[in-house]
């Protein structure tokens, strides 16, 4: 029986919130890569707007915040949102990159990155939960950063990611492959914006004839506005 509440539990979760194995340190958000800086580092914020695009990623709305720090070898971010779409919760994570190679002309970079993500809903009547759930992301992927002009940068990102999903008592751990890309801009003033899109591939996970997560392909989008400060 408590077996079958946990199934029950993760089904609801795949309803609301099956964006979280595809996002890397927000729940419901894209995996950005977190660029790579110059000699001197660069802070930049930023906000943006993300919507998972099919019924597997839950088509919620989101908003989040970013604060980043861009250098030559080593950038990294600390990120807040909110779920609007019936869920209503909060986000937070953080992620690092190293920055391992750069071409002759620096403008393009490979990088590993890593992050990790967490998200906490309490148990109500309404939301059917048998216990209190949270959701905690672990992703590690290399990012491929290149830069057409000075201000412009196109990257995508391949990746595994690592998701922890408790309720109650009970939890369960997946590894699936997730993949990114996105596309950012600046003005010699410092403003910009950004856009990503991000894929996962979920596989099916049963325990003792019980299907406890489900398959899908979450989609979710995202675009935003940056300033980056001392431009």
């Amino acid at each position: 029986m408590k077996q079958s509440k946990f199934a029950f539990s993760l089904a609801w979760l795949a309803v609301l919130l099956i964006a979280a194995p595809a996002s890397g340190q927000l729940v419901g958000f894209p995996t950005f890569a977190v660029p790579s800086g110059g000699d001197d580092a660069a802070i930049a914020v930023a906000g943006q707007f993300s919507r998972g695009l099919n019924t597997d990623s839950g088509e919620n709305n989101a908003f989040g915040a970013y604060l980043i720090r861009s250098s030559r070898m080593v950038s990294f971010n600390v990120a807040g949102g909110s779920i609007r779409s019936g869920v209503g919760e909060f986000t937070y994570g953080a992620q690092v990159a190293l920055h391992l190679v750069r071409n002759s002309n620096d403008d393009a970079t490979i990088s590993l990155q890593g992050g990790a993500g967490y998200f906490a809903q309490s148990a109500t009547d309404d939301n059917g939960l048998t216990g209190d759930l949270t959701v905690t992301n672990f992703p590690i992927g290399l990012a491929f950063e290149v830069q057409p002009g000075e201000n412009a940068r196109i990257w995508m990102m391949p990746r595994l990611n690592w998701t922890q999903t408790k309720v109650g008592s009970d939890s369960l751990t997946r590894r699936d492959f997730g993949f990114s890309v996105g596309i950012s801009a600046s003005a010699e003033n410092g403003w910009g914006m950004h856009a990503a899109f991000d894929f996962a591939d979920l596989k099916e996970i049963v325990e003792d004839d019980v299907v406890t997560s489900a398959a899908g392909t979450p989609v979710v989008a995202a675009i935003g506005l940056h300033y980056v400060f001392g431009t």
